[in-house]
């Protein structure tokens, strides 16, 4: 059975509108089932047994509701028995003996090959449930999934409540086995976690939990910094060091976000083995979102340095331009003066290039760079930011040593002098490369803590 056909498994009574595609698909007798219909000599016994198959197959459960049956049913087994069903009926009017519904449903049991739970068939739903339960958080989506697995292996649904047993019984293990690898990852160091989460930044402030969960108060280097600062603390906790690979993004956010409902003064309450999957799902998500927010904010950042050196270089070109139109007029001047011999031409013509020499041999990125250099005590402050979120490089890897030249630049002494010029100058020689600054490059390219 496909899943749409699932959607009914587990309820005891007819759903409130059935459409002509699902009564045809659930009502719709095959042969076998057609001949253990006709086997029943009255017409109301016939129609009431091919009701019970239709309703095991729709719901996975046999009917004992004592609600009006829907009409669109009845019409549809009716065509197919050649009889004229009842416009109006119940199983209270289609049942005068108890003895006779319970026939019938042992009948459509059989008709299905449905049969009830053994004890191996609870032990395999058990296993599966167990596995499933690694990978999904929500108990209604697994109650689904066993009554699925029941109907898909022709057993009856269990009751409800003892599906909801077992499938809170899965949930345990699983969590039994996620607070073994905890403690495992975090050893000891899991007991300062939540004192360390409770205590406040400064007498009387916030607590450290609470600052977590505060969003920046803008895009500038201040804020960066402190989400690094934040990256740094859940570090120290040793957030970096929870890397459950059998936990899936789903399992972190669905534990983590039962701690970010909860009120600090709350969090103390918390037993384990809830406190620590908790808590530990909580700083590892934590980490790994702060640290995408810390590599966005970083990004904003350089895209700004970039975009404001930009735009200063455009505004020197426009100077230019005019100066190239008074160079034009000059060499116009040159080209109408008849006296003016071959040498003396030449000699003149030095003359007037001599002051553009220098940017003949620039283009507009390396002008670009040399710009980003006018501000380094901006870029430095962000160099030392990014070093500080400690971002995790292979070794050998290219962004390991665009790291290494900058920290190098950054520790010149006379870096705001014009001491650097001859700096600027091997990176004005690089190839031109309309992207953007090597940081946006380490950046881009470096992986996550």
């Amino acid at each position: 059975m496909s899943r749409w056909e699932h959607r009914y498994l587990g309820q005891e009574r007819f759903p409130t509108a059935l459409s002509a595609m699902e009564i045809e698909q659930f009502f719709t007798l095959s042969e076998d089932e057609f001949a253990a219909v006709r086997r029943r000599r009255r017409v109301r016994n016939r129609l009431a047994l091919g009701l019970q198959i239709g309703f095991l197959k729709m719901t996975g459960g046999t009917l004992n509701s004592v609600e009006i049956i829907p009409p669109g049913v009845l019409e549809h087994l009716g065509r197919q028995l050649g009889c004229a069903p009842p416009r109006i009926a119940s199983i209270r009017a289609l049942y005068r003996r108890r003895r006779t519904l319970f026939d019938h449903q042992a009948a459509a049991l059989s008709a299905l090959r449905r049969t009830e739970p053994s004890e191996h068939a609870e032990r395999g739903l058990v296993a599966y449930l167990r596995r499933e339960a690694a990978a999904v958080f929500d108990n209604a989506e697994l109650m689904a999934r066993s009554r699925s697995w029941l109907v898909d292996h022709d057993y009856l649904l269990r009751r409800e409540r003892d599906i909801r047993r077992l499938v809170n019984t899965a949930r345990r293990h699983q969590e039994r086995a996620l607070f073994k690898a905890i403690v495992g990852l975090a050893g000891p160091d899991r007991e300062m976690w939540l004192p360390r989460l409770l205590a406040p930044i400064a007498a009387g402030g916030i607590s450290r939990f609470e600052w977590l969960g505060s969003v920046p108060s803008g895009k500038g280097p201040t804020s960066l910094e402190e989400q690094i600062e934040k990256v740094g603390f859940l570090k120290q906790l040793g957030a970096d060091r929870l890397a459950l690979s059998d936990l899936p993004l789903v399992g972190l956010k669905h534990f983590a976000r039962r701690m970010m409902s909860r009120k600090a003064a709350a969090l103390a309450r918390i037993k384990d083995p809830h406190r620590t999957i908790e808590i530990a799902c909580f700083l590892r998500l934590g980490l790994l979102q702060l640290s995408d927010a810390s590599l966005t904010l970083l990004d904003h950042q350089i895209a700004a340095q970039w975009r404001g050196a930009r735009e200063r270089v455009a505004a020197v070109q426009a100077s230019r331009l005019r100066r190239f139109h008074r160079l034009l007029g000059d060499l116009a001047g040159l080209a109408d003066d008849e006296a003016l011999g071959a040498g003396d031409l030449r000699v003149r013509l030095r003359d007037l290039i001599a002051p553009f020499e220098a940017e003949r041999q620039s283009t507009r990125v390396a002008e670009i760079r040399r710009e980003l250099g006018h501000k380094s005590r901006e870029l430095a402050r962000l160099l030392k930011t990014v070093r500080a979120a400690d971002l995790t490089i292979p070794a050998g890897h290219a962004v390991a040593t665009a790291f290494a030249t900058l920290d190098s630049l950054a520790g010149e002494p006379a870096l705001d002098s014009r001491s650097t010029d001859r700096k600027r100058g091997q990176v004005a020689r690089q190839p031109d490369r309309d992207a953007s600054t090597p940081l946006r490059i380490a950046v881009a390219d470096c992986s996550g803590p």
